[in-house]
């Protein structure tokens, strides 16, 4: 609640810029929508609740202090006009008076401090609104609102929605036959997530009591949850949401089945661009692509990754030549690898193979693996799934347009490799349903470190072998692993894994949707819920970049951009991932369109150069004549390695956990070390070389920037460690620099130091010294 210091405040900040004449009209619409915003956040300062955005804030801010509808409507018709990307000059002033007079009228009525005369003379005091669309029609595709309150006995929710923004709305669910489903989701939102919440509804009906019956319901929808995440629940006995979490934590298999699958991915992507490529050609590029995998299998196994390898090869050269112009699928006009972000339903994936003729649009999806337990269509149930997520997908970014026939590309099997997957929309709304129950593990998990979970009836102890007794084979395996590692740590291991398990999770909460009101906690939905202004104001946008120079289809897929907008400031640089589009028609999202993901290799005042993550054989994808966007990309793959991370941390020894709980503290050699002083060592730091030395589990050095702790410290650890030590030695270091920093260090030991050791990394984020130390060059 605001008091009458900020009310004041406010009113002085508003009076400011309206004195601003010389101040260009933008500039001062531009404050004003900034002073509209950070009035929310103080009026919601004392709640305990995370918004996601404006519209969360004021929705609920609406809610708790009973807004009239008069306001309400003039709050939310600003906030609308301010999202518009393209507005008339010749109605901007008269917004610009709307916006600041509803703000004014809401600073008085919850306050109840009256503007000064002074303010009211440039801003007078005005009731009217601007009109809305009409909600009460039969139907509507889409509805996304704020639930504010349910009411499990009447079983209906009471919302906020954008479609009538100065009226609370009523929402039926447990609808038998029609949105039962959905019911005890509902009614675990209080409880995981807490209200207000975001919620999408799907295939909306409008009864004669005017109250909103949807099909489906999507709550969190901008928190994307991966379509294979979800599909993976769908195991032939059982749909099992819960082995999300599992996966979470679980080391990867890195066996034979897996980089099977990723071979014939390789083979797929070159022989769509060359399909005449022969087999003893590719297969030799397998072990430079995964060399860290392959090294650990034996040669008998290597022989048998060949063999498998080739029975793959031939069903995907007969499909590029043969299979896909039967099913009218050009080879040549096939996108790769695309990714898409449906904000309506919640989910993000990315298509092995995308055939956008509006025509004959098609999605192909390549499986190397075994169907097990096939439905009718010959189809293994969690593959079946993937497609109807991407059916949705795909409808979602292309406003229904697009229709495709989407298929699975099973390549183990000669006959009927390419299999139809017709969509079926109950099976979709079952898939929806999982996607609910991830998000709230991913709320859950979010609050693993609160007081009353860490009773032994935690949700996080379910995952037992006696709870799935349905469960087979790996399943089986992976349960028993889980709870024995976790029921056999002690009680302060316990505390650190969920503790930290509850960081991790929060901070990927955020990265993904965000906490309104922070200037650097946008999160991933910041693509689709922020305007290109607000993009632009927070220099989180390249834009008005027109591609320049294609070489996407090369060995090093690269797309040189100019950039020819007159605003050169940006919070990016080289290194760093982005998401990047072409630019939207007027008021249209991003989401509607192909994303692209890359890396910036540089980025100069007049140029980007960007390295796609897949290349692209098809030059046609990126010739839009259309400018593009980039923005910032973030990767789930990065939290989950530290949820892995944690279990490893878990699974160690006792010895290893104690040290480093800090319970046992580290060894230390107490024999003196033979070792002549180096002549450019100072005494203090000759006496901590002699410490670290003779440190038997671990030594910590700590020392502010320039104290010689990389270049003579580490250069004489390591050249000591080099003549007296046969183990294999590791650096390394939060960032890039730091491990070219190393890299300096230990090549001033001498000349010959280069032979004896790798750089990891890419070679974009890799000081050009050391280039030629990576692993792929050497490989």
């Amino acid at each position: 609640m605001l008091n009458q210091f900020v009310a004041k405040d406010i009113y002085a900040n508003l009076y400011r810029i309206s004195q601003q004449d010389k101040l260009p009209l933008d500039q001062r619409f531009a404050l004003l929508q900034r002073i509209f915003s950070e009035s929310f956040i103080d009026i919601c300062k004392v709640e305990k609740i995370p918004f996601n955005n404006l519209y969360s804030r004021m929705a609920f801010v609406e809610h708790r202090h009973r807004l009239p509808r008069w306001l309400s409507s003039r709050l939310h018709s600003f906030r609308i006009y301010c999202k518009r990307e393209k507005k008339e000059a010749s109605e901007k002033q008269e917004a610009y008076e709307f916006g600041a007079g509803a703000l004014i009228q809401l600073v008085k009525y919850l306050t109840q401090v009256d503007p000064p005369e002074d303010l009211l003379a440039v801003f007078p005091e005005d009731k009217s609104t601007i009109w809305y669309p009409n909600y009460k029609k039969n139907f509507r595709e889409s509805v996304r609102a704020t639930v504010l309150e349910i009411d499990p006995e009447k079983k209906l929710l009471k919302i906020s929605s954008e479609i009538s923004p100065s009226e609370t709305l009523l929402v039926r669910y447990d609808i038998e036959e029609y949105n039962q489903e959905f019911s005890e989701q509902i009614e675990l939102i209080e409880t995981y997530i807490g209200l207000p919440c975001v919620i999408q509804l799907l295939k909306v009906k409008i009864n004669d009591a005017e109250e909103l019956e949807p099909r489906v319901f999507i709550i969190e929808p901008d928190l994307l949850i991966d379509i294979t995440a979800i599909s993976e629940s769908f195991q032939p006995f059982e749909i099992l949401p819960d082995f999300y979490i599992l996966k979470k934590y679980l080391p990867y298999s890195a066996g034979i089945p897996l980089l099977v699958g990723n071979v014939a991915n390789y083979f797929l992507d070159e022989l769509l661009l060359d399909e005449d490529r022969a087999f003893k050609d590719l297969i030799k590029h397998i072990f430079q692509l995964q060399p860290l995998s392959l090294v650990s299998l034996s040669d008998e196994d290597v022989r048998e990754l060949v063999q498998k390898a080739k029975i793959h090869f031939l069903v995907l050269k007969d499909m590029v030549k043969n299979g896909l112009p039967r099913a009218d699928i050009d080879p040549k006009n096939i996108s790769l690898e695309p990714t898409f972000f449906s904000s309506d339903h919640g989910i993000q994936g990315r298509l092995d193979l995308f055939y956008p003729n509006p025509d004959h649009p098609a999605m192909v999806e390549l499986k190397s693996g075994k169907v097990y337990k096939p439905n009718t269509y010959g189809l293994a149930r969690n593959h079946y799934t993937q497609t109807l997520l991407y059916d949705l997908l795909i409808k979602f970014t292309f406003n229904q347009k697009l229709k495709p026939t989407n298929y699975i590309l099973y390549s183990q099997f000669a006959e009927a490799p390419l299999r139809f997957a017709p969509p079926a929309f109950n099976h979709q709304s079952q898939a929806m349903q999982v996607r609910n129950d991830i998000v709230f593990s991913e709320f859950r998990l979010s609050k693993l470190n609160q007081e009353e979970n860490f009773a032994e009836n935690n949700w996080i102890y379910q995952f037992t072998p006696t709870n799935y007794p349905k469960l087979k084979g790996f399943h089986q395996r992976d349960l028993q692993r889980f709870s024995k590692t976790l029921n056999d740590a002690s009680a302060i291991e316990k505390n650190f894994f969920f503790h930290f398990s509850s960081f991790i999770s929060r901070e990927q909460l955020i990265a993904k949707i965000g906490v309104h009101g922070s200037e650097r906690r946008q999160g991933q939905a910041a693509l689709w819920l922020d305007n290109l202004q607000t993009k632009k104001d927070r220099f989180d946008i390249l834009e008005d970049l027109h591609l320049a120079l294609n070489e996407s289809s090369q060995k090093e897929p690269f797309l040189h951009f100019e950039r020819r907008s007159e605003n050169r400031l940006s919070n990016f640089r080289k290194g760093d991932i982005v998401i990047f589009y072409q630019e939207p028609a007027v008021d249209e999202s991003p989401l509607h369109y192909q994303l692209f993901k890359g890396t910036i290799i540089s980025i100069e005042a007049n140029k980007v150069v960007l390295r796609l993550r897949y290349k692209q054989f098809n030059p046609k994808v990126f010739e839009t004549g259309t400018a593009w966007r980039a923005e910032h990309d973030i990767m789930d793959v990065s939290f989950t390695n530290l949820h892995k991370s944690l279990y490893n941390f878990l699974a160690a020894d006792s010895k290893k956990k104690n040290l480093l709980l800090g319970i046992t503290p580290p060894k230390v050699y107490h024999y003196p070390i033979k070792l002549e002083k180096p002549v450019d060592l100072s005494d203090h730091q000759y006496k901590v070389l002699q410490k670290a030395l003779t440190s038997e589990d671990y030594f910590l050095l700590w020392g502010p920037p320039g104290t010689g702790k990389t270049s003579v410290l580490l250069r004489h650890l390591v050249n000591q460690l080099l003549q007296t030590e046969t183990d294999d030695i590791m650096l390394l270091a939060y960032t890039n620099r730091a491990v070219d920093e190393m890299c300096e260090a230990i090549e001033k030991i001498g000349e010959h130091i280069r032979p004896s050791y790798l750089r990891i990394g890419s070679r974009y984020s890799t000081k050009e010294n050391f280039v030629e130390q990576l692993l792929q060059v050497q490989l």
